[in-house]
């Protein structure tokens, strides 16, 4: 059976079953049981290399993807056609909105941190003394901007002007890569969280760069550090690793609450539904894999892609969750984003 049969084949039986998902979990409100389904909506071809990254814009108005191939897109979600589309001379890696919706900033592997407007036009370009950056966060509440350095800094600049600060994280003390491939802000903006091959979490302070906890998993086997991100509340980091398995930390004791397994090998991507409740990750695996947000355990599974899964993303009003997929360092397989509808009964 060829890979496009079987993908259509995949997406049919996931529209039957509604994706096997009936989620269940205490209502908030009413104390009552909640349920939520999840069927396909739109599918986003177009990028030529995997999608390492995927952003909501905090209106909702528009999706950004960042490729392999060199380009980030701007899709209107509604129309499935992108409303912009920015070339770059390297990878790109990372993406990330202002809170304003206005502008995005861009992380690839050229020694340049760029910053676009909301149309696709360039406003900005950081050189970077670090050969290229891998990851980006804005603040939630103003211009600074995060991103992983492949030198294993977190470089913090304002947008408005371009200055910034460029903190040591990870020295390569322990033989391991220094690079930093996954960072985000807290929601409230008072700490970042960043993480990558050495297999260690830092929560740092943006202001002094000084490194006020590390998570760091037990056991001998590799665990870079692929995605994280901070729970809507900010009182925990549900952290992607190397092993296969998402682990879920106390983000101010550093304990860890749970850890658990995902078929398919290493996991890439991770997302918090933005009420909390829910926890999505995916990987090599090509399934996305819908959590518990308190304990991590897995309530459904969705046949998501024909290749790994590289990116996650919820909408922020939860109704919508995007993911994006590709080969590792090639062009080809599956390089979409597909965006699947929220049903909350």
């Amino acid at each position: 059976m060829s890979a496009k049969i079987e993908g259509k084949r995949r997406i049919r039986v996931a529209a039957r079953v509604v994706l096997l998902l009936c989620l269940f979990g205490p209502s908030a409100a009413f104390g009552q049981e909640a349920r939520a389904g999840f069927s396909p909506g739109s599918e986003l071809p177009g990028h030529t290399g995997a999608v390492n990254s995927l952003a909501w814009s905090p209106d909702g108005g528009l999706l950004a993807s960042a490729g392999g191939d060199r380009t980030c897109r701007i899709w209107d979600p509604s129309g499935g056609i992108p409303t912009a589309v920015v070339s770059i001379p390297a990878a790109v890696w990372g993406v990330s909105w202002a809170p304003d919706s206005r502008r995005f900033a861009a992380a690839s592997v050229d020694s340049v941190l760029r910053i676009f407007r909301r149309d696709g036009t360039l406003e900005r370009e950081v050189r970077l003394e670090a050969s290229g950056a891998y990851c980006v966060s804005w603040s939630p509440g103003g211009p600074r901007v995060a991103a992983g350095l492949s030198s294993g800094s977190v470089l913090v600049l304002d947008a408005d002007t371009g200055q910034g600060t460029t903190f040591p994280v990870s020295d390569g003390s322990e033989g391991l890569s220094t690079q930093i491939i996954a960072l985000a802000w807290s929601p409230d903006g008072r700490r970042i969280a960043a993480g990558g091959m050495d297999f260690v979490v830092r929560i740092l302070d943006p202001q002094t760069g000084r490194i006020e906890r590390e998570l760091r998993a037990p056991g001998e086997a590799r665990k870079d550090v692929n995605g994280l991100a901070w729970s809507p509340d900010g009182t925990r980091i549900a952290v992607c690793q190397q092993d296969g398995r998402v682990r879920i930390w106390n983000a101010d004791t550093g304990a860890l609450i749970a850890a658990s397994s995902q078929a398919g090998g290493w996991l890439r991507a991770v997302a918090w539904s933005p009420d909390g409740r829910y926890l999505a990750t995916a990987g090599n695996g090509r399934d996305i894999a819908v959590r518990d947000g308190s304990d991590g355990r897995i309530l459904a599974t969705i046949p998501a892609h024909r290749s790994p899964v590289w990116s996650l993303a919820w909408s922020p009003d939860g109704s919508r969750l995007a993911s994006g997929s590709g080969q590792y360092a090639t062009a080809g397989g599956d390089c979409s984003v597909r965006i699947w509808d929220v049903r909350r009964d």
